[in-house]
This record gives structure tokens, sequence and C-alpha cells, in this order.
């Protein structure tokens, strides 16, 4: 409290000086004041003058004397007593009393101080209460009638405070109760005609100043409040300001809710029966809004009035003003939803009155009475107006726009206008609009999340899934009448239901009209979402009338109306067609609400889903021709914006307005048209994207509902197609629904029922195979088959039809083959017989059977899918399955069937057709993948005959002459077959064994065939019967290993491995030494030779030709025939590295198998460096797999692969070696040219090394070390890294390669460290060298991790002599400098890795802590020039880290340049400890020390002075120093600075810095002074030039003060020069004449300048 006590005394003197001479009783009063002030502290003096009143008389004697200097103190004091409680309760009257008098005198000042005075003393002091209150609002009613226009707005804001704090006293004093409606009645019958005021005086208050408030706003003489008049807007401001914040108040209280009655509202009724101005209506307005709002319950028939009069004031007859104010209120009252119900339930649903009801009708009438002003020339009752309308941004400026439509601040908040604001001429039909808005969207928001709920989908527990459109199916929750009443809050829905009703023909009117104006793209889209909301209310309330009406105006409105006559093919080209109307911006705005609709009431639409499917197929055929008129004028080069056939520019700008859904525009579909070349544009994807999530969600409609959108989709289908539709037992009443008129438009190319059909098939699988909706399932089947198969369907569309069946019975099978259903033949018979009946042409008219080549070839094509997907999950139809195969086969026609061919014939193979009749053409191909899957994968499943069955289809094949390719895949599909049986015989062999009952087999001879073994074939296979077929594998296989024919070639070379890997462990020594000597080997140098005459006749053909693809064979992707050798050579080296590896522990015990292991890896080196970059990786990673050891390494005789081993380290050091020397472009071997590896290539050849070293690491001498040191280094630098990954913040492979062969060495040999250590700094250091070029690799992951490495084996070595006489102790804190010197230069990668320069720093002192001591110790026994060397190295290392160049970044936040200033210091701070005790010892060079102080005074300067310079801070004097005035920038790093500079200091002191544990006392105090004597002269010479600086500046600045740091800096050296005890014997140097001796500084006069200007220091 020493504050008050001080303000008071001051005060109080100064009144006492003011009036000693006039007013000597103030004097004596304030001397008595005084006393007790000085008597009394803290909270003592608060009690003290809290109850003596004595302390109020000197400020009461100085208000009266009128003097304005004595008046102010005075006010000023009482102000701040009272604002301390620090009057007495009994004077709050008597202060009132002198601010009255004193109010009148008209000093601005005065005034403003009594206005704060009077809130606080009220608020302070209970005493202030009837007439006390009464008198402090007369005197704030008195100065808000100053024409002072500070005065008057402070009074009216604190008259405000006021009036609200009374009734807040009254709100904290009412205890919390219900609303008293029931009081109030009861309050109204015992006081007819008058209202008892409230019993206690807080209340009564406040019910006496409301009331007068009343009485005076309507000329009445008021009751407690001392005033004659009272302004209205003023008044009625109070009174909106209490029901505002004390609207509960009025509630609970009954005597306050019947002043509204009694007083209020007869208050404002009679206001508007007179004419009033714009100032008064405005507040009148506001009120009635809050009694509506907030009391609409208890105010039932008043309500009824203020909302009549609102209507009556829509009349044209009213001024605009008025109207608008009528409408922001009423947009107030449609935007809360519960005042809405209240109002219906109160008037219009007692059938009393029709209040809400008149309110729609005056609103839509107003919406309507001036169309030109919105832009439209009348209302229409649907849609379909949108075309000839233009939407803003297309022809020109909105006239019903949220820009200029609108008013920056409403009519009614205009408190501040006497007369009525400009208004736009269209606000208030825009205020209509809103209007609507909010009671459809009210509606919405209570119904919509109430009367519905989602429907559970599988979306959220599959994170996997993209996520949901936010419209998603509903389901009502009730399903009758029943339900609704018995809902909790079924008589809400009841009400709602009946507002619904009510209200939907004025609103699908007014709607309409608008959604014809001319309005902007907000505004458009806000009554679109209001027209969605209400279709969706009615649509979960059950309204079925209101939502088909709703629905169908939208169906109409969301496509144009076609100017051309007749049926129009869309994909067709012609007049008719380029004239077809393109979907506008509002077509594209309503469809997108029509989807949403149909997205949320999918569910419940029933047979209205026909007329949502029958407009998006309209919309669907216009943007197909839309796309197809675009493509066509890209082809041709015409096409405009202004081409008729292009979209109108509305539509262009569609959008760009228009926001869908992220879920329904993150991955649109294709284009509606089937042409993959078309390019649609980007409306065409979205719509389409959302319509395909509107059929998406049909997956979440249950079955009924299902049933009745496939019911309508088939419905459309066949509409449109003209079929017959089959009458099926699941659908009812199927000619019931709605109908909207089809459009003349149609397209022969595709159907869009077609596409959804399959669509919503494929995501309803589940539902569609369950034997409980076969209905369903044979619903679509028969439909779809029924077209496919129906002569009059247009042939692209049949295509369609087909691969819809094709897919949907595809993902059938996925359905059937899973757990739930497997085994259900009946299922697999199910989708069997619809591609039988597809084969065989059966249609819907039984009379005529017609088969159409491409149906039966798209069902084959289908039984193809199903092997390929669920082939192993048949159990049944085989036989089926093999006679749809063979069928195509046959090669006579019967005579009764016909066969249409729809496609050009050209087409087929001409030999085909040649030779056979049309039934072979083209169905070989189809037919033939189904047998060749079943070959591969399902032989397992067939028995006997069905294999039979199988071999013969097979050699049906074989000897069709339609494709010579399918002619050589069938032979390799026997061999096939044949390598299953010989599996088969092995096994039977071997049971055969164990039962002991086995008998020889029968040899075969070498004319034995297939078709000999037929006969003997039975349903059991024997192991003769299977030893037959395995004949058949050999023939001619190692003869096709070097076919010309690459598909051949390959196709034998694989087999031939595989058949000897499978049969490998059966084989006998012998023929292991037949099988590499006679058949591997001489394969792979016959394939050698083979390519290489092969590539060689090829290049000679292609330099004499032009052309050679007339000779050049293709196969797959390999378009030249190096490539396809390449894969032969890659398949051979795979083959051969396969079986040495597999069988390795077998074939070590061969003879001569020492001679085999050279011979493979000579053929592997020459792969790898003579032969493209393909065969080379592929010969590398040959080579890896060969040398990398089995998991049981047991099995292996370690002794025994030794040899081959190291046989392998030779050839892999000479693979590296020649790599290397092979892409140095300055010297090229001359007898091959400079050829490059890529980086794969190389990263797999260093792999490689990993398992050859764990074999031969065990006698890995030093010479091999230095040899694998060269090769990696030379990999690491190979040109192959020039296009590698990047590797800022994560290594590349090879780099990660490399690494891991270096931490795996055994590193027990003497120098070993010692090479790895300097090959690891070499690696590091590549990353700080100068990149020329942005390909190149930038080596900082790398040597971020290579930092750890060192570190860590340096640590290993640093007691080894050799680590510091071979430098590598000074190569490694060099290569550490690199990074720490260019800091934030440094190459950066991930930004929350430790930077790499901070890495470095922690690396460096963990090796100085554990290195120094030992460097030192062994420093007599290294070569002089490492001693220096090394220690050069540390100083440029401190150097270049304790004064760097390095700024901080600008992205750089002030948190993480505090964060790296603490590690400066600390760094800084271990410096100290680690290596400054060495520093000074006697060996150390002087310069070194010399270096390291002058980085610790640049490090300690605390902001830039241009006159800070080397010499001047040794040679210059006061004199010679100018004065500055410029700015002084501080750094950024101060308390690092301060650091420095206080390390200074400590190295001049007496304090044991210096100790350390190797170091004896007399060793540590010669350190200290030998370092102490070159840092006192720079010491000295950094405080002399901070004081003369100072002084010199100090006039400069006259009255202001030097910038903060040069303060903190000035007194920072001052108190370290006070508390400085500076070390003995350091101001002697060891050369006098130096300029460092501290002599030199007393006999320049330097030195005793530090103490001059002693009494300007002491003030600082």
């Amino acid at each position: 409290m020493s504050g008050l006590s001080g303000f008071l005394q001051t005060e109080l003197i100064a009144l006492s000086n003011e009036a000693k001479r006039k007013n000597p009783e103030i004097k004596e009063a304030v001397d008595k004041v005084l006393v007790i002030l000085r008597a009394h502290q803290g909270d003592r003096l608060i009690n003290e003058l809290s109850h003596n009143e004595e302390t109020l008389r000197p400020f009461f004697l100085a208000c009266q004397t009128k003097n304005l200097k004595l008046t102010t103190i005075a006010i000023s004091c009482l102000q701040r007593l009272i604002l301390h409680n620090a009057i007495p309760e009994s004077s709050a009257k008597s202060i009132l009393k002198s601010l009255s008098e004193i109010a009148s005198n008209g000093v601005l000042e005065v005034q403003l101080k009594i206005l704060q005075i009077v809130l606080p003393l009220i608020t302070n002091y209970h005493s202030v209460q009837g007439e006390a209150l009464s008198d402090a609002i007369l005197l704030c009613f008195r100065l808000q009638e100053s024409k002072n226009g500070v005065v008057n707005n402070t009074a009216a804001a604190t008259l405000r405070q006021l009036v609200i704090y009374v009734f807040d006293k009254v709100k904290k004093e009412t205890p919390e109760s219900p609303e008293a409606s029931e009081a109030t009645e009861q309050q109204k019958s015992k006081n007819v005609g008058s209202i008892a005021p409230p019993a206690e005086q807080s209340a009564r208050d406040a019910f006496y100043l409301f009331q007068d408030l009343c009485l005076l706003i309507s000329g009445e003489s008021p009751i407690f409040l001392k005033l004659t008049s009272l302004s209205r807007p003023l008044g009625l401001e109070l009174i909106e300001s209490v029901l505002t914040n004390h609207y509960k108040l009025f509630r609970q209280r009954p005597e306050f809710s019947s002043l509204l009655k009694e007083k209020l509202c007869p208050l404002i009724i009679k206001h508007f029966s007179d004419k009033s101005d714009f100032s008064n209506t405005v507040r009148s307005i506001r009120v009635i809004y809050l009694l509506i709002k907030e009391f609409s319950e208890n105010l039932v028939m008043e309500c009824e009035i203020f909302l009549t009069m609102l209507v009556k004031m829509l009349g044209q007859e009213n001024p605009l003003w008025q109207r608008i104010l009528s409408m922001e209120v009423l947009r107030g009252i449609c935007l809360d939803s519960s005042l809405v119900r209240s109002i219906y339930r109160h008037y219009d649903r007692k059938k009393s009155t029709h209040v809400f009801h008149d309110i729609v009708n005056a609103i839509g009438h107003l919406s309507i009475e001036n169309p030109s002003v919105v832009g439209t020339g009348g209302g229409s009752n649907s849609l379909q107006a949108v075309d000839g309308a233009h939407t803003a941004g297309a022809t020109g400026e909105a006239k019903l726009s949220v820009v200029t439509s609108i008013m920056k601040i409403q009519c009614i908040d205009q408190l501040d206008k006497a007369e009525p604001p400009a208004i736009p001429e269209s606000y208030l039909y825009y205020l209509a609009l809103v209007c609507l808005h909010s009671i459809a969207d009210g509606l919405a928001s209570f119904v919509l999340p109430t009367f519905a709920r989602p429907i559970k989908t599988d979306l959220e527990s599959n994170s996997t899934t993209t996520s949901a459109s936010p419209v998603v199916p509903v389901t009502t929750i009730y399903h009758n009448s029943e339900d609704l009443e018995n809902h909790p809050l079924g008589a809400e829905f009841a009400i709602l239901s009946d507002i619904t009703n009510a209200v939907w023909p004025g609103l699908l009117a007014v709607f309409s009209f608008f959604l014809t104006a001319n309005m902007d793209h907000e505004l458009f889209h806000a009554t679109l979402q209001s027209y969605q909301n209400f279709t969706n209310v009615c649509g979960v309330l059950k309204l079925v009338t209101p939502r088909d009406a709703f629905l169908t105006s939208l169906c109409r409105g969301s496509i144009p109306n076609q100017s051309e006559k007749g049926v129009i093919d869309v994909s067709a080209n012609g007049a008719n067609v380029a004239n077809i109307v393109p979907l506008s911006e509002k077509n594209l705005y309503s469809l997108h609400t029509l989807l949403t609709i149909a997205n949320y009431l999918g569910s419940i639409l029933d047979d209205s889903w026909y007329l949502v499917l029958a407009t998006l197929q309209q919309a669907d055929l216009i943007l197909y021709s839309t796309n197809n008129r675009m493509n066509a004028g890209r082809k041709t080069g015409n096409l405009t914006t202004s081409s008729p056939a292009s979209p109108s520019a509305s539509a262009l700008s569609f959008r760009r307005a228009m926001s869908f859904p992220a879920s329904l525009t993150s991955s649109p579909t294709s284009a509606t048209s089937p042409d993959s070349s078309t390019s649609p544009d980007p409306e065409s994807l979205t719509l389409s994207a959302a319509i395909k999530r509107l059929f998406d969600n049909t997956k979440y409609l249950d079955n009924e509902a299902f049933l009745y959108f496939s019911k309508s989709i088939c419905r459309l289908s066949s509409d449109i197609t003209g079929l017959k539709r089959r009458v099926s037992t699941e659908i009812k009443n199927e000619e019931s629904g709605s109908r909207i008129m089809l459009s003349r438009l149609t397209n022969k190319t595709e159907s869009f029922a077609i596409r959804k059909i399959r669509q919503t098939s494929l995501l309803n699988m589940d539902r569609l195979v369950s034997q409980d909706n076969s209905g369903i399932w044979d619903m679509i089947m028969n439909h779809l088959i029924d077209t496919a198969n129906y002569l009059s369907t247009a042939a692209q569309i049949r295509t369609q039809t087909c691969e819809a069946i094709a897919d949907i019975i595809a993902a059938a099978m996925v359905s059937v083959s899973s757990a739930e259903m497997k085994g259900d033949e009946q299922a697999q018979i199910r989708l069997l017989v619809p591609l039988k009946r597809l084969v065989i042409g059966e249609s819907v008219d039984e009379s005529q059977r017609v088969k159409f080549i491409e149906v039966q070839k798209i069902a084959i094509e289908t039984l193809n899918k199903l092997l390929q997907t669920s082939g192993e999950s048949f159990t049944v139809g085989w036989p089926m399955i093999f006679d749809m195969i063979k069928s195509v086969c046959y090669f006579d026609q019967p005579k009764e069937e016909v066969v249409i061919d729809e496609k050009d014939t050209a087409s087929i193979s001409s030999k085909a057709s040649n030779t056979h009749s049309i039934r072979t053409t083209g169905l070989v191909r189809v037919a033939f993948p189904c047998l060749q899957l079943i070959c591969t994968d399902f032989l397992p499943l067939l028995d006997s005959r069905c294999l039979l069955e199988c071999i013969k289809t097979l050699s049906s094949f074989v000897l069709q002459t339609e494709d010579l390719n399918i002619s050589l895949t069938a032979v390799r599909l026997l061999w096939n077959v044949s390598d299953f049986l010989q599996t088969k015989r092995i096994d039977l062999e071997r049971s055969e064994e164990n039962e002991e009952s086995s008998t020889p087999a029968k040899e075969l001879s070498e004319d034995m065939t297939l078709y000999s073994f037929e006969d003997e074939i039975n349903e059991d296979l024997t192991s003769q019967s299977l030893s037959a077929l395995w004949a058949l594998l050999l023939h001619n296989l190692s003869k096709i290993c070097t076919d010309l024919r690459p598909e051949v070639r390959n196709g034998a070379i694989q087999t031939l491995f595989r058949t000897i890997g499978i049969n490998g462990g059966l084989l006998k020594p012998m023929n292991w030494k037949l099988c590499i000597w006679k058949v591997i080997f001489p394969l792979i140098d016959s394939v050698k030779q083979t390519a290489f005459e092969a590539i060689a006749a090829w290049r000679a053909l292609k330099e004499v030709q032009d052309d050679s693809k007339s000779f050049m064979m293709v196969h797959h992707s390999r378009g030249t025939i190096d490539k396809q050798w390449d894969e032969s050579h890659v398949l051979v080296l795979g083959g051969v590295t396969r079986l040495f590896k597999d069988f390795l522990s077998a074939l070590i015990e061969l003879e001569n198998f020492q001679n085999a292991w050279d011979v493979l890896l000579r053929h592997l080196k020459d792969y790898f460096l003579n032969y493209s970059p393909e065969v080379t990786l592929a010969s590398i990673k040959s080579f890896h797999s060969l040398l990398s050891l089995p998991k049981d390494k047991d099995s292996l005789n370690i002794a025994k692969i030794h040899p081959l081993w190291v046989k392998a380290w030779e050839i892999w050091e000479q693979i590296g070696s020649e790599m290397v020397e092979a892409s140095q472009p300055d010297q090229p071997d001359k007898d091959r040219p400079i050829r490059t590896f890529d980086q794969d290539t190389v990263t797999a050849f260093t792999s490689t090394f990993i398992d050859l070293y764990e074999v031969v690491r065990e006698d890995f001498e030093l010479n091999q070390i230095e040899k694998l040191m060269k090769v990696l280094y030379g990999v690491l630098t190979h040109q192959s890294n020039v296009n590698a990954p990047s590797d800022v913040s994560h290594l590349t492979p090879l780099q990660s390669s490399i690494l891991e062969i270096i931490r795996s060495l055994k590193l027990d040999a003497e120098g070993s460290a010692v090479v790895v250590l300097h090959h690891l700094c070499g690696n590091v250091e590549l990353a700080f060298m100068q990149q020329t070029s942005r390909k190149k690799p930038t080596y900082i992951a790398l040597a971020r991790t290579l930092m750890d490495t060192i570190k860590e084996l340096l640590l290993k070595a640093i007691n080894n002599q050799s680590t510091y006489q071979e430098g590598v102790f000074e190569h490694v804190i060099k290569t550490y400098s690199h990074p720490m010197k260019l800091k934030y230069e440094c190459p950066t990668f991930d930004s929350n890795i430790n930077p790499l320069w901070k890495t470095a720093t922690l690396s460096v002192l963990e090796i100085l802590e554990a290195g120094m001591k030992v460097f030192i110790s062994v420093a007599e026994e290294i070569p002089k020039e490492r001693f220096l060397g090394t220690w050069n190295n540390i100083v440029n290392l401190i150097e270049g880290t304790i004064y760097s160049d390095s700024t901080f970044p600008s992205s750089m936040s002030i948190t993480d340049i505090r964060t790296d200033e603490n590690f400066d210091i600390e760094y800084l701070d271990k410096l100290q400890t680690i290596l400054f005790p060495f520093m000074g010892l006697p060996n150390v060079p002087r310069e070194v020390i010399t270096r390291v102080i002058r980085s610790l005074e640049k490090g300690s300067r605390l902001y830039a002075d241009s006159r800070i310079t080397e010499m001047a801070l040794e040679t210059q004097g006061r004199n010679e120093i100018p004065g500055l005035t410029t700015e002084t920038v501080a750094v950024q790093r101060e308390h690092y600075a301060i650091i420095c500079l206080k390390c200074l200091f400590k190295l001049c002191s007496t304090s044991n810095w210096a100790f350390h544990d190797s170091l004896t006392e007399e060793q540590t105090n010669e350190v200290s002074k030998r370092i102490a004597q070159v840092t006192a002269p720079i010491l000295i010479s950094r405080c002399r030039f901070i004081l003369d600086a100072y002084v010199v500046d100090s006039p400069l600045f006259g009255k202001m003060p030097l910038p903060r740091i040069r303060q903190d800096e000035i007194l920072f050296v001052l108190n370290e020069l006070l508390s400085l005890d500076m070390r003995s014997g350091i101001l002697i140097q060891p050369s006098e004449t130096s300029q460092y001796n501290i002599s030199y500084f007393y006999e320049t006069g330097k030195f005793p300048r530090l103490l001059t200007n002693r009494y300007l220091f002491i003030q600082l």
C-alpha cells in the first residue's frame, strides 16, 4: 500500500501548497491527514482511512472552493481512495453530493474524472442504494446532456454500465429458478392493474429503474429517477442493454416479467402506431426482436402482435428502410429453428392464427414483386428456366450477389444514423432469399441428425480405404406412425412434419423463381443447398408428395431442352449433333445437388430411383457429345471457345466456382466415352466422379432398397433398347413409379445403364451371390444376357454388355470362393451357366438362336479370368470347362445355327480364314490362355480322366495352324505337364521304396510317344506311366536353348535348369559331372558364341539396310536383338549359379571341382566386364548369390570351401580394379573403350564382399585391406554416382554397403586401423569438396554416419603411438574441422536431425578429451612436423568455431538461435577444460596461444563497430577514436560474446583454471601463467577500447542514453575489472619491447585512461 500512501502524501502536499494562502482551513485539514498517513502503513492505513471521515475533509473543502486546480487534485485523491476502499461507507452520499455540485462547472477534465468515480463508488459501496443510487444515475444523465462529445459519449457509456450493474446485483442475489410464467399469472391475478415492487432493495432499485425508463420514454413522470425527460433513443438503448444481458432475470422474476407485459410492450406498440423517424424505429425494432427471441413463451399475445406488425411492414406502401428493418428481424427469427417451431406451435398449429404461414407468404410475395431487380422475367415452378439464365462471370455482373446486394452494416445495427442509409436495390430480395434458406436449413439441422442416421459402413474399420463422401445413404429411424409418436421428440417431429407440409408449395415456387434469377455463384450454390436440405427433410419424414415434387423439378432443371427434333445419336457426326445444347453451369450445379440428395435418400427413394437414373443418363449423354465434339476439334485443330460444339463459357467457369466434396473428385473415373484416346474436360471428370460415388453408395442399401434400385436401372436399360423384359417374381408393381420424359438423345456406342449395372453389381456382389438374393442375380443376369443376344442391340453396346457380364461373373467367383461359400457347388454351376449360354447364343426369344463371335470371345475370356482368380476353388464343372475350350477348335458348322461376326474379318489371320470356316476366326487365341492356365496351376485338381482330357485339348491346339506361337506354347505346356507328372513319379517311387514292394521301372524306348502311352492310361497313374511322360521332357531340350527365337530359347533354358534343379538331389556324382562339363559349360559357351554371331550378323545387315524391322525379332518390350540375347544370358547365369549354390555340398566332393569353380568365376568376371549393363548386374548378383552361405552353415565344410572363397576374393578384387580403371577417362585401356557401371551394379558389387569376407576374414592381411580400401574408394567416387539417388538425408545403397563392409572388418593386424581411418577421413572430406555438378553425390549423409564410425575406431586406437606418428590423429581433427568451420553453411539434410557441425563438434570434444593426454605424452617421440601440424589443425578448428563467419539462416527461429548459442557456450567451456591446460605447455608454440586468444577476443564483441580493428585495440588513443552516434546493432549471440569476454578475464585471474589430472601443480601454474601473459595485453586493449569509446560517444548522445548493449558492456567490464585478481608476473612479457608489454601501456599513457572519467563510471 506504499503506492497509495505515497500518492496521497504527494497530492496532499500539492493541495496544501496551492491552498495555504487563500484557503488556510484546507492546509490545516491536509496536515491532519498527513499525520495519519505517516503514522500508518499498509492495511492499517486502509483500515484507518475507511473509519475516519476527517480524512475526506480536505477534499470536500477543495471541491467547495470551485478552484480548478484544487478540485482536480481532490477528485484524483477521491478516485484513488474509492478504488482502494479507503473511505468510510457513510461518506459515499457526501461524495456524490460534492460531485453533483462541481459537475456543472463545465470543465472537461473534471467531468471526466467525475464519471470515472461514479461507477467504482457504486460498485464498491453497497450503501449507494435507493435515493443515493438515483442521485448517481441523475448525475450521469446530467453529464450525458453535455454538448461536449467526449463527455456525452463517456457519460452514456458509464450510464449503460451503471444500469447493467444494477441488474447484475439483482442477478447475483436471485437464486436459479424456473422461468416465471406461472408466477407471472399469479402476480397478475393478485395485482390487476398494478405491479408490486420486489422487497429486496437491489431488486427494488432495478425494478423502479426499468419502470422509470419505460415511463420517461412514454413521456410520463418517473417514480424513482429524478428526471423530467429522457431521450427516446437513449432510453431504448438502455432497455435493450438490460434485456440483452439479463433476459433470464426477466423470465425468473414475475415482477420484472410483468413490467415487460404492462409497461414495455404497450410502449412499443404505441410507438408503431405513430410515425417515427429512422433512429427511433431502429431501436424499437431491436427491442421487438429481443422480445420475440427471448420471451416468445412469456409474451405469446404480444409477440403475435409484433409479428403481425412486422408482416405489415413488408407491404409495398411502406418506405424501403422500414421493409428492410422488418426483413432483418425476420431473418434473425428464421435463423433460429427453435423459435420458428415455437411460433408455429403457438399460432399456426392451434388454428387460431396463421402467423408463420403469413410470414412465409409475405416473404414469397415480396420475392416476386419486382422480377427485373433480380434479373428474371418471371417465376417458374420448375428449374427448367435455368437454361436461359446466365450466371455472374459469364455475361456480366450478377444482379443478386453477396457483394453488391448486401450492406456492410445492416440497417438494424446502424444506431449512429439519424437518417436511413443508402440501401442496395436488391438487398430486400437478398434478405428474403436468406430467410427462405434459413427456414429450410433450420428444418434440416433438427430433422436430419435426429430423424436419420448414416448406414454403418466398413470405411471406419478399413484404414486403407479413402474417406467416404460426407453424404452417405441414410435410413429413417421409424417405419410407421406409432414409432414416430413413441419417440421422445415425437411432438416436435409432428410439428416439423406439419411445418414442412405447410410451407413446401411456397418454398418450391420461390426457390424455383430465385434459381432463374441472375445471382452469383455463392448465392446460387446456397439456394441449391437449401433446396437439397428441404428435399432431404421431406424424404426422411416420408413426405412422398413434396419429395417427388422437388425431385421432379430438380431433375427437369438439371437437363437443358434440346432444340433438335427426333432422336439424336450423340456418337454420330452431323449438324443435329453439333447443335446439342450442352450443360450450363446451373445444370451442373443442379446435377450435383441431385446426386447429393440421391446419396442421402438412397435407402428410401423406392421407385423414385427411376427419376434420378433417367436424369443422370441424359446428363451422361450430353457430356458424351460435348467430349466427342471437343476431341474432334482437337484432331482437326478447329476447336475454339466460341464454337457451338464446345461447352459454354459458364460451364467452363463451373470448375472454378463450384467445389465438390473431396471424395467425389479425388479419383475421377474415366470419361463417359469408351474411347480411351479421348481427353475429357474437367466438368466431365468431376461429374463422372460424383455419379460414380452415388452408385458406389448402393452397397450401403438394404436388400429391399437395392431391389428397387436394380429394378429401376434394368427398366431404364430396357426402355432405351426396346428389349422385352422378363417377368420376375421378385418384382412387384413393375410398371409403377415416377416417370420422367426420356431425352431425345441416344448413344449407340455405350449404354449408361449397362455401365451402372456393372458398377453396382460389383459393389454388391456378396449379396447377389447369396441364395437369399438369387432373384436379384437372376433378374440382372437375364437382362444382361438378353441384351447381349438381342438382335437389335447395337454392336458396341453388345460388347459393353458382355464385358459387364464378364466382370460381374469374375467378381462373383471371388465371393463364391470365400470361406463362407466354399464348397457351394450350386453357386459354381450358377456362374458357369451364363457363360455357356453366351457361347451357345441363348436369347429371350427361343425361336431364333443367334451366335455372335464377339459374345463368344468375351465369354471365353471371362472363363479365363475365372480360372486366373479362382480356378483352385472349382470342385465341379471341369468337363463343362473343357467342352467350352474345345468347342472353338471344331471346324464343321451346324446348319441350324447362325454365326455373326460384327467386326471386320480382315483382322483375322488370312491363313486360318483360307483353311477353315469362319468359326475359327480369333477364338483359338482367346481360348488358349484358359488351357495354358489349367496346365500351369490346376493340374493337381484334375483326376486321371480330366488329365487325359487336358492332354487331348493341348494336342488339338498343337495341331491348329492358325497361330504358330500358340503351337509352340502348347508344346511348352506339354513339357510343363510332363514335369508335373515326373514329380508325381518321384513321389510314387519313394513310397514304393518305403513299402519295399517296388519293381524295376520299365525302360522306355526312344520312340515312345504320348500317343503310344495313351492306351496305358487308367484312373490310377503308376510310376511306369509317369516315367514315360518324363522322357518327353528331355526331347530336343538342349538344342532349343540356342534357338534364334527368344521366346522359345528362353523357355527352353528355364525349363532345362528347372528340371535339373528339381531332380538334382537324386543325381549321382557321375551324373553331376556330365551335367557340368557336358551340358552346363558347353551351354554357356554355345549361348555366348551363338549370341555373338547373331548380333554380328544383325549389325552387318543393319549397315546395309535402312529398315531393320524386317529382320529384327521383337520379344515383349525388347526391341533389339542385343536385348533379347541379354535376357538369355541372364537366364543362363541365374540357372548355373543356382545349381552350384544349391548343390555345393554335393558338388564340392567331385573330383577337380576346383577347376569347375575357377571356370565359373572366370565366366562371371567376363560377363561383368564385357557385357551390357543388364548382364553385368545379373552376373554380380549371381556372384553374390554364389558366395552367400546357407543358414545351416554346419552342413558345409568350411575348410574345403575356404580355397574357393580365396579365389573368389581374387576375382572380386580384379573385377573392382578393372571396373574402376575402365571408367577412368584419363587412362583408358587401349584395347577397351571407356565404360561406366550404374549405381545398382556397383552397389551389388560391394555387397558381395560381406559374404565373401565372412569366410576369409581370419587370413585377411594388411595388404589385402589396402587393396580393399583402394577398391572401395574407387567405387565410392565412381561415375555411377552421378545419377545415384539423393544422399543428403539418407545414405545411398552403395554408401550403406561400403559402410557395412568397413564396420565388419577385423582390425587386429598392425596398421590396419591406420589405413582404415585415413580412408574414412578421405571419404568424409568428399562432402566438403566443391561440387561442380548438381547431379554429383553430396556425401552428406555418409559424412555424418562416418563421423561416428571414425570416432569409435579412433577411440579404440587412441593409446597407440602409431595413431599420432602416422598422422591419423591430425587427419581426424582436420576432417572434423571442415563442418565445424562451415557451421550454418555446412551442407544440410533432414531438419529433424542434429546438424552436421554439431555432430562434428561433439565428436571432436570426445576425441580431444581422450587423445590430448596421450598426444602430449608421446610428443617427444613423434616427428616435429606431426606435432606442429596437429596443433595447427587444432588451432584452425578453434579459430573457425569460436569466431565463425557463418551467420544464422534467416528462417531460423529465436528458440533455435538460443539453443545453438547455449551449445557453443558449452563447447567453449569444455575447450577450457580439455584443451587449454595443454595449450600452455612449453613445447607448444606461443603463436598457438596467441591465435586462440585472438579468436576469443573476436568472439567477445557484442556489436559491430567500424572503429574496432586489430590495430585499433592496440595503437589508437582516446583522441584518435572518433565519436559515433550511428545505430548500434547487437550481435545475435550476446550471451556467448559475454562468455568469451569473461573467459579472457578468467585466463588472467589467479584461479586455478588450468588444472588437469595429468599435470602437476607446478605445471598447472606455469601453464596458467604462460597463457595469462598472452591474454593480459589483449584483454587490457579490449577494455581500453570499450572505455574510450564510451567516453567519446557519451557526450554526443547528450541526454539520450547509449544503446542498451553499450551500457551492458561497460557495466560488465567495470565489474570484471573491479573483481579481477590478476595473476602475478604476467605483466612482464618475454620481450620487453613488445607492444603487448604492460609497461608499454603505462609509458604511452594508455593504461591510465582506464581510470579517467571516474565520476561518469560511478554514475553508471
